[in-house]
C-alpha cells in the first residue's frame, strides 16, 4: 500500500486529502489535531484504484462546521470507478451544527466506490448521520464497526458489509 507521511506542522487537512486522492496513495498522520472550519470536499473525476484516503494514527478532526454541510464529502464524478477509498484511525469531534461526517456520492448509475474501509473511526457529536452516509453506487464496504455518540439523526446502521448501492442510508456506525 503506498503511504505518505503527514508532517507535524501541517494544518491543512483539505489539501492533504485532496493530494492523497490525486496522487492514489493513503495520507498517514501520528495522532495529529486538525480543525476544520469548512467541509473538506473532494472531487473525484477520473478512474482510480487506490488504496487511497486518510488514515490519522489516532487524531483528531476538530469540526466549526456551522452550515449544517459534512465534515468530509467525496463526490464521485461521471465514469469514474473508484476502488479502495479507506478512512481510519481518526475521530471527528463535532458541534451538532454540521452535517454528516463522512459523506460520499455517487449519484448516477454511471459511477460507483467499490472495496471501500472505514476502520477504527469515531464521530462525535455531528449533526448528521455520523459516521458515514452514502449516496448512489456505493458498494462492498468493510470495516471495523466504526462508533458514533450522540448523532443528530439515526439513520441506517449498516456495519460495512455489502451494502444497497442503490439508496441513501448511513453505513458503518454502531450506536454505543
Amino acid at each position: 500500500m503506498a503511504t505518505t507521511a503527514i508532517g507535524n506542522d501541517a494544518t491543512d487537512l483539505a489539501s492533504i486529502l485532496q493530494a492523497a486522492m490525486a496522487g492514489s496513495y493513503v495520507a498517514n498522520g501520528s495522532g495529529q489535531t486538525f480543525t476544520v472550519s469548512s467541509s473538506i470536499v473532494i472531487y473525484v473525476n477520473s478512474t482510480t484504484q487506490g488504496p487511497l484516503g486518510l488514515d490519522l494514527g489516532g487524531g483528531t478532526i476538530v469540526s466549526n462546521i456551522t452550515d449544517g454541510s459534512p465534515v468530509i464529502k467525496v463526490v464521485v464524478g461521471p465514469n469514474v470507478d473508484l476502488r479502495y477509498l479507506t478512512f481510519s484511525n481518526f475521530t471527528i469531534q463535532g458541534n451538532g451544527h454540521e452535517g454528516d461526517g463522512i459523506q460520499v456520492v455517487a449519484a448516477a448509475n454511471d459511477r460507483w466506490v467499490y472495496n471501500f474501509t472505514v476502520n477504527n473511526v469515531t464521530v462525535n457529536h455531528v449533526g448528521g448521520y455520523g459516521c458515514f452516509r452514502y449516496r448512489g453506487g456505493v458498494n462492498v464496504g468493510r470495516g471495523q464497526y466504526p462508533d458514533r455518540s450522540n448523532p443528530g439523526r439515526t439513520g441506517n446502521h449498516h456495519h460495512l458489509s455489502v451494502l444497497d448501492g442503490n439508496s441513501d442510508g448511513g453505513a458503518g456506525c454502531r450506536d454505543d
